[in-house]
């Protein structure tokens, strides 16, 4: 048992691994004058011991707190043992700086310093720091002792740990190593697990980096608290061969995965649940999963991980893909993650994740993840192209964020935060998003929600191409684009009684197939508070009615619009393009264009005028229309209850700009990174630097240079002032450096929308064009397209042609009429490096030129 230190004079510095279990019990009961630096357990702890003592002299004493075992100990996620000391020889031999003369080092970590192995181990690390050093022969916690059994040299210090603290602690520091891929037998994870007591750490050997345990005897039971580490092994992987489950975790168990690989998991129906194809755990445990991988799995409930009644679960830095738990269309299967409930009133059960990426799983409610009766935090997560085959959820489907549900008198939250979702697919509703809410909050903020679609279910319901909620919404920052819903709500779909607030927003493209609210359709409860400020909400469209917004006589009176741009929404219904009933109007809102027919006004006060703004580009990470020069919504906005900054996070100033962007913030020269660099109606010049530009010229001669890199010259509309009728060589745009071989590609833009690809049908090169004037030249290459077939071949519509003008070079794309007219692209691209085999071919390909 360690007694306290009795003096204070030592200078002690004590190293604890943040890993170990109680971690809060052991931090309270060191010796207050005693310096405690946590070790990162996903960090080098060589690296991080050698960086805390640069710049230290005179520690008498080094106490190392961490996991260990024969001859071996695990700081962060670095295996130290008697091969590995040779590796960080140089690092160890520094610590002599920061030690005194007759400095210890004490080891707390079960078996370190065991057997013949151990008593190497200690004498090597002595050899290379120069201190006395001690450590444990047998188990160190829980269930052992805290004596230091083997010693090399002579230990004139104690511990600092409390032996009050010391003797109530209930884990363990113990590591076992698994050396073997056997399914079972010495060495092998089975075994491993056999063997390790409460709070014990396993650890993959290196020498299993890139190979798989293939389990041919059933699933692995973890029946005691433990970690499973295979850092030092990456690509260690975990298969269920097709015919049963990876893992089975017990009851009120807490158990922390790091960087393993979950494939071919079988959840097979039967006498045991299919739940959880990979992983299955038990109620009121805790699961942390970090920096894992999930690939191929399959469940009745839960894909890949199914975690029980209550329980706790953070999942971090993971990626699922490909899982499958839709195969018996049971209402609580999700293709990646399933819960099933908080644990009741009171119940501590939650869901984490954070910095993980969910791709092509498929789940019947909730493509990715499926939640019921819990709170929910999603950060920095990606979700590609999951599909929900039941009834909503293409990405998420949640049942409540609180653990009672309906008789909930207070909600809990469900929060998205900083995650990209884009093309999920679902039927029902909430091609990305489906969120039923028992009172409770519901937070989705500086996130991306692009491609996502909802079809038919059996209800015969297809609503939400983006999200539908119920909940007292929070909605900010955020772009919906491009979603798809075949019934009502391209973007959104609202209901219920509880407020909702959208700031800072941008909804642009979506679509309604069949019927209303293009942008959004609001069906809350008349009276209930729906604010619409600073949001930008263009180019949707309905196959009936209301492009923009619909709303219904009850509830048209709660919803407020405020500082926002609605233009160029579409519906079949000509009377009701944008909106059927007017919102509420909060001031300071742009319309365009004005309504035809009978139409309603969306705004009485609105200006009625074209907003002029950019093409839907993605600047940093976010998906915006910015405003161009010159435009209205510059500086007419209304102050009150105005956001501070915009959809990027920029500060707004006291003259509030309409819509989710203000004015500013793009350059016409980039540097370094990969820059979005914006024109405006003048002739500019816009030039990139060495990343991956995009450069937008807007209107106007501009000349456009993108520097190195896979840079994108954007054209945001196919009318070059009118070719023919104000048709000069100046007008021309010109770019200066088009090179095919570093990715350099064209964008024609005719929707305002860079999401979407408009590029020609085919291609062709028309070699070298006489003619008097460069119009000539065009009509003539119009005319006589392919330069490797003799006789005329006229360019058909769509279609673009490259050609040679004296000692300039042009590309011409042709509309969709056949001949040339004034709705027709003309460039610039003197100097362009095309392959070599492209200068002499009749047709080229549209990939290499045109996104």
């Amino acid at each position: 048992m360690p007694n306290q230190v009795s003096s204070t004079s030592q200078k002690t510095l004590v190293f604890l691994d943040a890993s170990l279990s109680d971690i809060s019990t052991l931090m309270a009961g060191f010796d207050p004058n005693a310096e405690v630096i946590l070790l990162d357990p996903t960090l080098n702890g060589i690296r991080q011991i050698t960086q805390a003592l640069a710049g230290r002299s005179n520690i008498d004493s080094l106490q190392i707190y961490s996991h260990g075992d024969a001859g071996s100990l695990l700081l962060g996620n670095t295996l130290l043992n008697e091969t590995t000391l040779d590796q960080y020889r140089t690092s160890l031999e520094g610590w002599r700086q920061a030690l005194s003369t007759n400095s210890d080092i004490l080891l707390y970590g079960c078996h370190t310093g065991a057997g013949e192995i151990g008593l190497s181990f200690l004498r090597k690390l002595s050899q290379f720091t120069g201190a006395d050093v001690a450590a444990s022969s047998d188990l160190t916690g829980f269930g052992g002792n805290w004596q230091l059994e083997v010693q090399v040299g002579a230990i004139e210090t104690q511990s600092v740990l409390n032996a009050t603290v010391a003797q109530t602690y209930q884990g363990t520091l113990n590591v076992i190593t698994v050396t073997s891929t056997a399914d079972s037998g010495a060495g092998s994870l089975r075994d491993a697990l056999d063997r390790a007591t409460a709070g014990s750490t396993i650890v993959i050997a290196s020498t299993l980096a890139n190979r798989t345990i293939r389990l041919t005897s059933g699933q692995l039971v973890i029946t005691k608290n433990l970690t499973i580490d295979a850092t030092a092994a990456p690509g260690l992987t975990l298969s269920g061969n097709n015919t049963s489950r990876i893992m089975r975790v017990e009851r009120n168990i807490s158990v922390a995965l790091k960087n393993l690989t979950f494939v071919d998991g079988n959840a097979v129906s039967g006498t045991t649940p299919g739940w959880g194809g990979a992983i299955n755990v038990g109620n009121f445990a805790q699961l942390n999963l970090f920096g894992c991988t999930f690939r191929n799995n399959k469940g009745d409930i839960g894909g890949a991980v199914q975690v029980g009644y209550g329980t706790q679960t953070t999942v971090e830095n993971c990626t699922f893909d490909g899982n499958d738990g839709s195969r018996i269309n049971n209402g609580f299967s999700a293709g990646a993650i399933a819960t099933v409930g908080g644990g009741g009133a009171g119940g501590p059960g939650f869901l984490i994740v954070r910095n993980s990426r969910f791709t092509n799983n498929k789940g019947f409610n909730g493509g990715a993840i499926y939640n019921l009766l819990q709170p929910v935090t999603v950060e920095n997560c990606t979700f590609l192209n999951n599909t929900a085959t039941g009834n909503g959820g293409g990405a998420i489907f949640s049942d409540g964020a609180n653990p009672i549900g309906p008789q909930a008198t207070v909600g809990g939250t469900f929060a998205i935060r900083n995650s990209w979702f884009e093309g999920n697919q679902a039927r029902g509703e909430g091609g990305a998003l489906f969120l039923w809410s028992y009172k409770d909050r519901i937070i989705l903020e500086n996130s991306t929600v692009i491609r996502n679609s909802v079809t038919l279910s059996d209800k015969n319901l297809a609503r939400g191409g983006g999200l539908t909620t119920n909940g007292e919404l929070t909605l900010r920052n955020v772009t919906f684009a491009n979603n798809v819903a075949q019934t009502q709500g391209g973007g959104l779909w609202l209901f219920g009684n509880s407020p909702m607030n959208i700031t800072n927003s941008t909804f642009s493209g979506n679509r309604v197939t069949n019927d209303a609210g293009g942008a959004m359709f609001i069906n809350t409860a008349g009276g209930t508070p729906v604010n619409i400020i600073n949001t930008t909400i263009v180019h949707n469209s309905a196959g009936r009615a209301n492009g923009a917004l619909w709303m219904n006589n009850n509830n048209k009176d709660s919803v407020l619009l405020r500082n926002s741009i609605v233009a160029f929404n579409t519906a079949t219904d000509r009377n009701q393009n944008q909106v059927g009933f007017p919102p509420r109007d909060g001031g300071g809102n742009i319309e365009f264009p004005g309504p035809v027919g009978v139409g309603q006004r969306v705004a009485a006060t609105s200006q009625v005028v074209d907003p002029m703004l950019g093409p839907l580009t993605n600047v940093g990470g976010t998906l915006i229309h910015p405003l161009l020069a010159g435009s209205p919504a510059i500086n007419t906005g209304v102050s009150q209850g105005a956001p501070t900054t915009d959809q990027r996070n920029f500060r707004r100033d006291t003259r509030i700009d309409i819509g989710a962007v203000e004015f500013g913030g793009f350059s016409m020269t980039g540097g370094s990174g990969n820059d979005v660099l914006l024109g405006n109606s003048s002739a500019n010049t816009l030039t990139g630097g060495g990343g991956d530009d995009v450069l937008i010229g807007i209107d106007n001669g501009d000349t456009l240079t993108g520097g190195t890199g896979a840079d994108r010259f954007v054209y945001t509309t196919r009318t070059q002032g009118n070719a023919v009728a104000r048709f000069s060589p100046t007008m021309l745009d010109r770019i200066t450096d088009f090179r095919v071989s570093e990715g350099d590609r064209i964008q024609l833009d005719t929707d305002k929308n860079l999401l979407t690809s408009e590029r020609p049908s085919r291609l062709f090169h028309a070699g070298t064009i006489a003619g008097s004037t460069l119009e000539a030249a065009i009509q003539a290459a119009f005319l006589d397209k392919n330069q490797t077939i003799s006789g005329a071949q006229a360019l058909a519509a769509n279609e673009a042609v490259f050609f040679r003008w004296g000692s300039r070079s042009f590309i011409a794309v042709n509309d969709a009429t056949a001949t040339f007219g004034s709705n027709d692209l003309i460039l610039e691209v003197t100097g362009i490096q095309m392959p070599s085999a492209d200068s002499s071919a009749g047709t080229l390909s549209v990939a290499n030129y045109f996104v």
